[in-house]
Formats: structure tokens, sequence, C-alpha cells
């Protein structure tokens, strides 16, 4: 909504015909919790090793839900940055 909101005041500089929304057309707005939520180790655990049970036909699903729970954890990496990752993104050399 916001998006509309702002594109629609924007609008309505260049081209007075452009009706803007009120602000309270939409009654609930998503509110960010004031801190986030730590796991603790043993969360994390049980998370990864409830994805490794997840059932599947062709076997890949747990390992594709248990990895990102695994890089989240181990990295710090935000919601979508697993998935959007590349074999480039890597570095499969081990220095000797």
């Amino acid at each position: 909504m916001m998006v509309i909101l702002r594109c629609a005041r924007y609008c309505s500089a260049i081209d007075p015909r452009t009706v803007v929304p009120p602000t309270d057309l939409l009654p609930h707005r998503y509110r960010r919790p004031s801190s986030p939520y730590i796991y603790r180790d043993e969360e994390i655990t049980g998370l990864i090793d409830a994805a490794k049970r997840l059932p599947s036909t062709v076997g890949l699903r747990p390992q594709t839900y248990a990895t990102p729970f695994g890089l989240y954890a181990a990295t710090g990496l935000r919601c979508n940055e697993p998935l959007r990752l590349d074999r480039g993104d890597t570095d499969l050399v081990v220095a000797s």
C-alpha cells in the first residue's frame, strides 16, 4: 500500500487528476518486532534435524531445506541471500 500511496502522491504533483488514496484505507500495517529473536544452539540443531527428516520422492528436499538453515546459523545471511548464491560465490580450493 505504501508504494501505491507514494506513487500516487508523486503523480498528483504532475497530474492534478490523480486520486491519492487515504492513508487509513487499509487498516492493518505490518509492524516489525522491536528486537530480533536469537535462536539457541539446541533450537538451530532441532530445525536442521527436522529439515533432514522431511519426506521426499527424489531425496533432495531434506538437504534443500537443511542447507539454508545451516547457512543462516553459521554466516548470519538474511532470508533470501542463500537462495541467490551461485557456484562462483564460493571458494572450493582448500589451502594446504
